[in-house]
């Protein structure tokens, strides 16, 4: 097995090849112990030197260090094909989608009539099946032959969706060999530098082990309701895979996919591994919250993640890491709590349920800003002035903000605006208010100092007692 020790860049970029440390180093925590070798060696070697041999034997690995990495890159370089050495441009790598009409077929593939498809099929799923030839002729399209001297160095971008690449086997879920050795053949006999995508978000790509997985709940991710079923965005199903916690079966299947086809990979020649010029893990990765298509966590109920026990435990070490004494929390918080062990992470709107603690509240404007928003067309000419929409709060001019902002939805109910840049939007600070309701009015500029009203609302600030407020006084 090659083995390369080059520098991680980014914790969820790897360099070219970097992969192939051995059949297992593929977690982070192999690639730090690789990264930090050198200075391991010379805290071992000054527990037996003095401080001058300590100081001559780091001069000297150093220098070992910069002479090696010159080697390396020197040999890697001479054996990287001229068309994969990176130009001064830019390299191009455009996701090229092959895993439905490729990876994924079954080896035995009815014929479509279509000679152009069922030749692509054919290159597909025969004995040495890959999507090399899918790949090709897509971007040969975006730069045909004769173009490809040029700054930009077009390649592609290979999506290996995790979860796909197993299949069911008895009671228990196996690789599918055939489908790894398909994503390593299409690097292979693809004559083009690629970005190799490992991915498997909550987005799901309807893979039948994601079913089994999404019924644990410990692989879930948890608001204060408990697990997230399995939700919509758009035309795509959402599978709410927990981050919090990776002692989880979700966590275990990913590792196993990416095992399974990096060791494959690294089986490569020099000439093909040095294509791939990255690896990016996993993609999108962030906190979900119910209905994320229609509420993106501004609906109420607001509600969010996480409030697993692992997450709960987190959010405890880190007030201790930070206050370290109870006490001194409750100091800053004027709250009287007997322990770390009582707090609670907030989870409750305090507009609508009672509270034992003020710091039990949250909800999407708990960080003390409140986005006053709206739209607002102005059917204007050329030199015209641009539309302002000025805010008050309780009659005191707040600020001014342009309708410039897009609003596609605008559009579509008004298509004779013949534009969507009918938006605006003001954060309010409201930390400072007084609790009671307070007033805000909205008026549009449509020409120099010619206001007319827009509109009216009435927000509540409310107090540690839950009060009902009052209207406070107005300017």
């Amino acid at each position: 097995m090659r083995c390369r020790r080059e520098q991680l860049v980014e914790p969820n970029l790897l360099p070219p090849a970097d992969f192939c440390c051995g059949t297992a180093s593929f977690t982070r925590q192999s690639f730090t112990v690789a990264r930090f070798a050198t200075a391991e060696f010379l805290t071992t070697m000054s527990t037996f030197l003095p401080r001058r041999a300590t100081t001559l034997a780091a001069l000297v690995a150093g220098g070992a260090v910069l002479i090696a990495g010159w080697w390396g890159a020197k040999l890697l370089a001479t054996h990287t094909p001229a068309q994969f050495r990176t130009p001064d441009g830019m390299l191009l790598a455009p996701m090229v989608s092959v895993v439905d009409p490729c990876i994924l077929l079954p080896t035995q593939s009815t014929r479509s009539g279509d000679a152009r498809a069922d030749s692509l099929t054919h290159s597909c799923t025969g004995p040495e099946g890959s999507a090399a030839q899918l790949v090709e002729s897509t971007l040969t399209t975006l730069q045909p032959v004769a173009a490809r001297q040029s700054a930009a160095l077009l390649g592609y971008t290979l999506p290996a969706p995790l979860l796909q690449l197993f299949r069911r086997e008895g009671r228990d879920w196996v690789i599918d060999a055939e489908r790894v050795q398909r994503i390593v053949r299409t690097i292979r006999d693809t004559n083009r530098p690629v970005i190799l995508y490992l991915f498997s978000t909550h987005f799901s790509t309807d893979a039948p082990l994601e079913i089994e997985l999404a019924k644990d709940p410990s692989n879930l991710a948890q608001t204060r309701d408990g697990p997230m079923p399995q939700s919509r965005y758009y035309d795509s199903a959402i599978n709410n895979w927990t981050f919090a916690d990776t002692q989880t079966n979700i966590t275990a299947r990913r590792t196993q996919a990416v095992q399974a086809l990096l060791t494959e990979l690294c089986r490569l020649p020099d000439h093909d591994l040095v294509k791939i010029k990255g690896v990016s893990l996993l993609g999108e990765l962030h906190h979900l919250f119910p209905d994320f298509e229609a509420g993106m966590g501004f609906d109420l109920p607001y509600r969010t993640t996480d409030y697993s026990p692992t997450s709960v435990k987190g959010f405890r070490d880190f007030l201790k890491g930070e206050f370290r004494r109870i006490e001194h929390l409750n100091r800053v918080l004027a709250s009287d709590y007997r322990s770390f062990d009582d707090v609670q992470p907030p989870s409750r709107d305090i507009r609508s349920e009672p509270l034992q603690r003020y710091t039990e509240h949250i909800d999407s404007f708990a960080h003390g800003t409140l986005p006053v928003s709206g739209w607002a067309f102005v059917d204007s000419h050329k030199g015209s002035a641009p539309a302002w929409v000025h805010v008050y709060l309780n009659g005191t001019f707040v600020q001014k903000t342009l309708a410039d902002k897009g609003r596609q939805d605008v559009l579509l109910a008004k298509p004779e605006f013949g534009s969507a840049n009918t938006g605006w939007r003001l954060d309010l600070d409201f930390r400072r208010l007084q609790p009671g309701l307070h007033r805000i009015d909205v008026f549009l500029e449509s020409s120099p100092g010619q206001l007319s009203a827009l509109g009216a609302r009435e927000i509540s600030v409310m107090d540690k007692h839950q009060k009902t407020p009052l209207l406070v006084p107005q300017q």
